[in-house]
């Protein structure tokens, strides 16, 4: 791993390299095949870089390495001692997210304080591990893996790529990752068969961390399907679900998707794998998948690229009717082919939004000529006012559309009281009841509302 300074490309030269890692440093560091996590700074005024050690380090186990992006120094880190760090075995790409932070008095029930204070990585059999930031050090928390990945006959699901993640109204982080490897000869083998004679088929998940004693399973996860594979193009299930809570404990614990299509024989997608991490835009999850073709002389296979609910996993592409809302179960289009070759990284969406009034939480920036008078909930206190942008909660359906009336028994005044079924929520409240009845993958729990969509927060 290397640090160099490139601020004037020009002058770049030997006394560019500002720091090196590598196994002279640690023996353990192997052969890191992903991406450092991006520059970030942490909870004790650090600067840091996270990464995994890769494969074929001295110890050949999974380990976790953070750096002071100023030194190159290593930061404390608690050592995977757990027995599902067996050899080999190594970790991948780590993801550093801010997920704690002090909520201000009447404000929302989950908080960020814009520093890194959680690690989230996956190794390559299908452990995912968390470190959270404590005095100074990377403590394990807890020291068993939250999720261990495995597909529906029991084989470990390597993780190579890193993960995206969003917070949760209800507490907590949904991370998102796919599955599989393409490091050796024998990964270019399409039929991609293990010990037992049946293959490897490579999944993509999405589980949240509760905070919860007891790490959910794949049975803990409602599953979408991919029912079809024809001309480029996949179908995948939308199958509604409603998060895990007190109030609805039959409620799942996110969504995984398996990449074959189980009722075709042969498989058209058999090998399929993740090499990349996801990315979310809004209430979508983009993930780049590979098929390789099986030459080992020529390293390559087809792309496509799968858009997907990031609450339900169901095809998302391009917005199918009745897709990813929560409207039940049904199918669409999820994915499409985008060309051979080697393996694409992580998708890098662009996205143009035109005549708008503003940006939830942020508001709609003096002069701007999308600026609108406020309605007169746009009161001091309200995120983005005097330029507040529509409330989340303010939809087609919603009563007085597009002049709905701020809901009486949930402002910033009052900091959460008792939802009634026909509350339509604001930002603000700390109730997972309250969070609107915006048509989403939430499942009604009685006379409650849906799950809320609105409040689900993207972290980078």
């Amino acid at each position: 791993m290397f640090a160099l300074d490139v601020t004037d490309p020009a002058s770049f030269g030997t006394s560019s390299l500002l720091w090196e890692f590598n196994s002279t440093v640690d023996p353990d560091m192997g052969r890191f095949t992903g991406i450092p996590s991006p520059p970030t700074l942490t909870a004790d005024g650090k600067w840091v870089a996270a990464f995994g050690n890769g494969y074929n380090g001295a110890g050949n186990r999974a380990k976790l390495f953070v750096v002071d992006l100023s030194t190159g120094s290593k930061i404390s880190v608690d050592a995977i001692t757990d027995s599902a760090n067996a050899a080999p075995n190594g970790l991948s790409t780590a993801t550093i997210i801010d997920a704690t932070g002090t909520c201000p008095s009447g404000g929302p029930p989950v908080c960020s304080d814009g520093v890194g204070d959680t690690i989230y990585a996956g190794d390559y059999l299908g452990n995912v591990w968390k470190f959270v930031l404590t005095k100074g050090a990377w403590k394990l928390n807890p020291s068993t893996p939250i999720f261990k990945a495995v597909d529906t006959y029991g084989h470990k699901q390597p993780i190579t790529s890193g993960m995206y993640a969003i917070k949760n109204p209800l507490g907590g982080v949904i991370i998102y990752f796919g599955t599989g490897k393409y490091l050796t000869t024998a990964d270019n083998d399409p039929k991609d068969l293990q010990a037992d004679g049946k293959p490897l088929v490579n999944s993509i998940y999405a589980v949240w961390d509760n905070g919860g004693s007891a790490a959910p399973t794949r049975s803990d996860l409602q599953q979408q399907r991919i029912t079809d594979y024809t001309s480029g193009s996949f179908t995948i299930t939308q199958n509604a679900f409603g998060y895990k809570t007190t109030e609805f404990p039959g409620g799942k614990m996110g969504w995984y998707l398996d990449l074959s299509v189980t009722s075709a024989n042969p498989d058209p997608l058999q090998s399929e794998r993740v090499l990349a991490a996801p990315t979310g835009v809004l209430s979508k999850l983009f993930i780049n998948v590979f098929r390789p073709i099986g030459d080992i002389c020529l390293p390559a296979g087809v792309n496509s690229l799968l858009e997907l609910d990031l609450l339900n996993g169901g095809a998302a592409f391009p917005n199918p009717a009745g897709g990813g809302n929560g409207s039940g179960s049904g199918s669409g289009k999820g994915g499409q082919d985008i060309g051979d070759g080697p393996p694409l990284g992580s998708p890098n969406p662009v996205v143009t939004i035109s005549g708008q009034t503003g940006i939830p939480a942020i508001g709609c920036p003096p002069g701007n000529p999308n600026c609108v008078t406020p309605h007169f909930w746009c009161t001091p206190g309200v995120p983005g006012y005097p330029n507040c942008a529509d409330p989340t909660w303010c939809q087609p359906s919603t009563p007085g559309y597009p002049n709905c009336p701020a809901p009486a028994d949930c402002h910033p005044a009052i900091a959460g009281p008792p939802a009634q079924p026909a509350s339509p929520g604001y930002p603000y409240c700390n109730q997972s009841a309250q969070c609107s009845l915006i048509p989403n993958a939430g499942t009604p729990i009685g006379n409650q509302a849906f799950q809320c969509r609105a409040a689900w927060r993207q972290l980078r």
